[in-house]
């Protein structure tokens, strides 16, 4: 599952729109796959934190192949929200979000949908 994950975090990296709904633990979570950068520039909060993590990491993390290619660790999701059963998804306005790929016990591609 991790070897397919990777391979739709490739197409994201390339800046197209992945639908995507994850079960985590139990929990739904569904949102657009986003690359790890974009994940970053999207929040204000965040970019200081990208910041120190290039400052910290980059002598360790350059790969000359592909300088902008996604994290093989991380899922990195916008507007995103968390599904459950006889209730509205939530937050209503979805929110980023980043998840281990480990933590992730299934998916499916398209978003969850309560209509």
């Amino acid at each position: 599952m991790k070897d397919i994950l990777i391979e739709i975090l490739s197409a994201a990296a390339k800046s197209i729109d992945i639908d995507i709904t994850l079960t985590l633990s139990g929990t739904i979570v569904s949102g657009t796959i986003i690359s790890v950068d974009s994940y970053f520039e999207q929040s204000e909060a965040l970019k200081p934190v990208k910041e120190k993590i290039d400052e910290l990491c980059a002598p360790e993390t350059d790969n000359e192949e592909n300088p902008n290619s996604p994290s093989p660790n991380f899922i990195h999701l916008k507007n995103a929200q968390y599904c459950s059963p006889g209730q509205p998804p939530m937050p209503q306005e979805g929110i980023l979000m980043r998840f281990r790929i480990e933590s992730i016990d299934g998916f499916s591609l398209g978003r969850f949908t309560t209509q």
